[in-house]
């Protein structure tokens, strides 16, 4: 998560808390919160978005595919760089 104690104190006087944090907690925890907020759902970072479709299935593929190629040039300029 990245916090210390005194950020979670901090963060629990926040009554506009990001939902992105408040899911962290809640994996650390581990809790559910969208029990107590529905609308946090469509926050919660995409590695647990369910694929119900093969239509589904490409577009997240190519998403990883175009992510990885992102990351790879980034990789081999910083290889570049060093040499």
């Amino acid at each position: 998560m990245g916090y210390d104690r005194s950020s979670y104190y901090t963060h629990i006087k926040k009554p506009d808390l990001d939902y992105s944090i408040l899911w962290s907690y809640g994996k650390a925890i581990p809790y559910d919160f969208t029990k107590e907020f529905p609308e946090m759902s469509s926050y919660i970072p995409e590695i647990n978005k369910e694929i119900n479709n093969l239509q589904e299935m490409r577009i997240d593929r190519d998403k990883w595919r175009d992510k990885y190629y992102e990351v790879l040039e980034k990789y081999n300029a910083l290889l570049e760089k060093r040499s």
